[in-house]
């Protein structure tokens, strides 16, 4: 059986994507890469709307530079994901000032505040949030906030 691309069938065009599944796109060692590929190319074309958090791009830079210092990236390769990853054209949302709502998000999921802060985003937005983090899926309640696991189209 083929596996499911749950996001072919959404009824919204804009989703919320962390910055794992940018990482994942990038670096071919991860297990959800090909998963990536499948959906960023839905982004590709226009099919769905990106909407990142202003952190993202500093997410993505240090995963690459750790990746890249691992041996898991070439340096030289690293200007060219930028390049794409900015050429995705994704509505950027703002760092937010609300810290009790992020904090208590934090707590009650036990959620970095960086996590929070993308659960907040999905809410807000009433939109999926689409994360390669597994431990991030599961730990957010449907009734708080729609999140995505990339992974589970891998499952079926």
């Amino acid at each position: 059986m083929p596996p499911t691309e749950p996001w072919r069938s959404w009824p919204v065009s804009d989703v919320i994507i962390d910055s794992s599944v940018a990482v994942a796109w990038a670096l071919p060692d991860e297990h959800l890469h090909p998963a990536a590929i499948r959906f960023i190319d839905q982004l590709g074309v226009g099919r769905l709307e990106p909407v990142v958090a202003a952190h993202f791009t500093f997410e993505v830079r240090h995963a690459l530079v750790r990746a890249a210092r691992a041996g898991r990236v070439a340096w030289s390769t690293i200007p060219r994901w930028l390049a794409a990853i900015e050429s995705l054209d994704a509505t950027i949302v703002p760092l937010t000032a609300e810290d009790e709502v992020i904090l208590a998000l934090a707590e009650r999921h036990v959620l970095s505040w960086g996590d929070a802060h993308w659960v907040q985003i999905a809410s807000d937005l009433d939109r999926p949030l689409v994360t390669v983090d597994r431990r991030l899926a599961r730990a957010v309640p449907d009734e708080v906030a729609i999140v995505v696991y990339l992974g589970d189209e891998e499952v079926a």
